[in-house]
């Protein structure tokens, strides 16, 4: 007689089981991914404080190879935060990831991120050099070299006095458009050279604040703060950067805003 070798029947007891095993487990992954998350972040921030350190207490230094161990490393602890983000559940929670990251540093100046800005020149040119090699690179090409545009932009829409004075809304609006579009051009060239191989003009890319903003849920403030202290370091990369126009470049700005870029310093909340 032929045997049955239908597979065996599990249990509804031992489904149930299994279910609570799997959540189980997936609990334990997700709280060793947060852990992951906390641990980064604050390798990160200490890379920062120690770099902010040195920079104050030490002359200026534009060796781009003693400053790329500083920056490597920086970008390796935050990638990693970033890439335990996901399973750590976070990606979909703005205010409990800008929380568990607790990124903010009272000097923007001595982070790293700005002092990249001394080798603005160097890098987008390598990027140029390395497009001028791709067919149809044109758009691109003009891309990355528009950051002094969209900072003159920024610069001349914080400096509107007059605007301030008899419309202040409008006035922060524009503030606010200029620094996120600002943002996001200096995020795609960033893009533009990790596609390439090549480094970018920042190891990170920054946050803009053109999302609807949730007090209520921004527990403890760490949304705000974040955004605030993208948005003020990538200003201050942008005077770094800026800080010796000259040729070409100095051309295509007025005196008022070529002079500005110097002080690049916000005149309000935007």
């Amino acid at each position: 007689m032929e045997q049955d070798k239908s597979p065996e029947k599990i249990s509804e007891k031992t489904l149930e089981n299994l279910g609570s095993i799997a959540i189980e487990a997936k609990k334990i992954l997700k709280a060793e991914a947060l852990d992951d998350v906390k641990f980064f972040a604050k390798e990160y921030r200490n890379i920062e404080n120690n770099f902010s350190q040195i920079i104050s207490k030490k002359a200026l230094w534009k060796n781009e190879t003693e400053f790329k161990i500083w920056e490597n490393d920086a970008a390796e602890a935050y990638e990693k935060m970033k890439s335990a983000e996901d399973d750590a559940g976070l990606l979909s929670n703005r205010f409990e990831r800008d929380r568990v990251e607790n990124i903010s540093q009272p000097k923007v100046e001595n982070t790293i991120e700005v002092y990249s800005g001394h080798f603005y020149e160097t890098r987008s040119e390598a990027l140029v050099e390395k497009l001028k090699n791709e067919p149809n690179s044109e758009e691109t090409i003009e891309k990355v070299g528009s950051l002094h545009e969209y900072a003159a932009k920024h610069v001349e829409a914080v400096r509107n006095r007059e605007l301030r004075a008899t419309d202040v809304e409008t006035w922060n609006r524009n503030c606010r458009k200029t620094h996120n579009e600002l943002i996001n051009l200096l995020n795609d060239i960033n893009w533009i050279a990790k596609e390439r191989n090549l480094t970018p003009l920042t190891f990170r890319n920054f946050e803009t604040n053109d999302y609807y903003y949730d007090r209520g849920k921004d527990i403890g403030g760490y949304t705000d703060a974040r955004a605030e202290y993208d948005r003020a370091i990538v200003e201050k990369y942008c005077e770094t950067a800026f800080s010796n126009l000259g040729g070409a470049r100095e051309e295509t700005l007025t005196p008022e805003v070529a002079t500005s870029i110097l002080d690049f310093h916000r005149l309000g909340e935007d």
